[in-house]
């Protein structure tokens, strides 16, 4: 993982569109989701299961060392930083708890209110 990267671990989101039918399946869906990554996340850490969901369910946001010392990378690389686009689109906003280093590798990126 490159030295100047964040990891963020979260819950899977999506949109539905429908009677309340839709959004009750795109739930359960998103539910089946949730528990899958959570499980894969538990495998290749070697945390349980039960911490991977409390992770994502409050978005958490992990440094390189972090990552490492938590078993979610392996080693840290470095090398050139530079600053990048978003996407057109793409509010940062959009997730709780940016980090202000996150946001301030991103040309045009919205800054929290």
């Amino acid at each position: 993982m490159h030295d100047a990267a964040h990891l963020m671990i979260h819950a899977p989101a999506s949109l539905s569109i429908g009677p309340a039918e839709a959004h009750r399946k795109a739930a359960d869906t998103l539910e089946k989701v949730a528990a899958t990554y959570a499980r894969a996340y538990a495998r290749a850490t070697g945390h349980p299961v039960e911490r991977m969901a409390e992770w994502m369910k409050a978005e958490t946001w992990l440094t390189a060392e972090e990552a490492v010392a938590l078993h979610f990378a392996d080693e840290i690389a470095g090398g050139a930083v530079r600053a990048c686009a978003l996407p057109p689109g793409f509010d940062l906003n959009a997730f709780k708890h940016t980090p202000e280093a996150v946001r301030g590798r991103f040309t045009g990126a919205t800054r929290a209110a």
